[in-house]
């Protein structure tokens, strides 16, 4: 029974990175086998494209590794806490896709503005406050917030989404990153520029694994937060003032420098 979820767990997570939805060993999906009260997650640090039904993990609901050659996922925690909390939920994706987290970036819901999202989520998908990965805190917050969608985005970190079965977190995690591109169009600009969106710097919460983090990837994350606040940035050469970007006077159209 096992060996069976270990071969759909893996082939889940690789259809993950066949559909574009994470990338190297970002990400992850689990499920959960309820006769022997454990859940199979993909390993920590694998590549996908190295990764076989072997190299999955199996961990109780205290998330003690049962059976596995390498660390469960950072985020088991995580998906242990909506295991404890929702009955009737299987399988577990996490992912980094493009348009979905820059609206977690932002803190800022997916709007309801396309017929595919209300079909498939109910609604907009709910974004959580910040909570620190591998603790409690965030299967808490995402319980707290999710609602009956099968989908939720955790502020700075990324996207969650829940169903019945491998297939149907799937198929959210997938609609999920094809529909945010027009949720981009009604709220992105919104979230990244007007007033509810911009925060102070000061206000950037801690690390969550600062023991994980270099000081360059803390440089890293703390650039990303600028960015997505569009908070020091510069136009590059080509779209500043021709005086102003070092180039002396612009010649007039039609007439070559000698």
């Amino acid at each position: 029974m096992l060996e069976q979820l270990k071969k759909d767990v893996c082939e889940g997570n690789l259809a993950l990175a066949r559909a574009g939805l994470v990338a190297w060993t970002g990400g992850n999906l689990s499920a959960r086998d309820r006769e022997a009260g454990v859940i199979v997650i993909k390993p920590s640090a694998v590549r996908y494209d190295v990764m076989t039904p072997a190299d999955m993990v199996v961990v109780d609901v205290e998330g003690r590794v049962v059976e596995g050659q390498h660390g469960p996922s950072s985020d088991t925690a995580s998906h242990l806490g909506i295991y404890r909390g929702r009955d009737d939920v299987n399988s577990i994706v996490h992912t980094h896709s493009t348009y979905a987290t820059a609206f977690a970036a932002v803190g800022r819901e997916i709007p309801c503005c396309m017929t595919a999202i209300a079909d498939e989520f109910g609604g907009p998908v709910p974004c959580g406050g910040y909570a620190p990965i591998g603790g409690d805190a965030i299967g808490r917050e995402m319980l707290s917030r999710i609602g009956r969608s099968p989908a939720i985005l955790m502020r700075q970190h990324g996207v969650f989404t829940i169903g019945a079965s491998i297939e149907k977190a799937l198929q959210a995690a997938v609609i999920g990153r094809r529909r945010g591109p027009h949720g981009c169009d009604r709220g992105a600009s919104r979230a990244s520029g007007g007033p509810a969106g911009r925060r102070d710097r000061s206000e950037l919460p801690p690390l969550s694994h600062p023991l994980r983090h270099s000081p360059g990837e803390q440089r890293s994350e703390r650039m990303m937060y600028d960015l997505t606040t569009n908070r020091g940035r510069t136009a590059p050469p080509h779209r500043r003032p021709w005086r102003s970007a070092g180039l002396g006077k612009r010649p007039a159209h039609g007439r070559r420098r000698q």
